[in-house]
């Protein structure tokens, strides 16, 4: 896989004759991919299918939020994609745990530390 179409394409139709990912998925849940190395790839996979399906969510079409997360990635890899997205997530679970507590005086995160 070398691009966000790639991946989209794969989880919905499937490649090279296989069947779509989605409908693993769906029929065979975790038992498809057994080995390690298919739980790591389609981990990674997965955060690509996640973010279409979030832009899907959110008004766009599938080939547009395909196109958006292709410009995204720029002339980067997809992994480098997907690391970008998995701190995307990471950081707005952090923002949002820090909205949902009230702060001690003194402890913002530059007093903490030390700055």
């Amino acid at each position: 896989m070398h691009t966000v179409a790639d991946v989209w394409r794969e989880y919905k139709e499937g490649i090279a004759g296989g069947p779509a990912v989605e409908q693993l998925e769906q029929q065979w849940q975790s038992r498809w991919r057994p080995a390690a190395a298919q739980q790591t790839a389609w981990s990674q996979r997965k955060t690509i299918i996640n973010e279409v399906q979030r832009l899907v969510a959110a008004g766009l079409t599938p080939s547009d939020a395909v196109a958006e997360l292709e410009a995204q990635r720029g002339t980067s890899t997809l992994r480098s994609l997907i690391d970008s997205l998995v701190g995307q997530k990471q950081q707005q679970r952090g923002q949002r745990r820090r909205a949902g507590r009230p702060q001690k005086e003194g402890t913002a995160l530059g007093e903490r530390l030390g700055r």
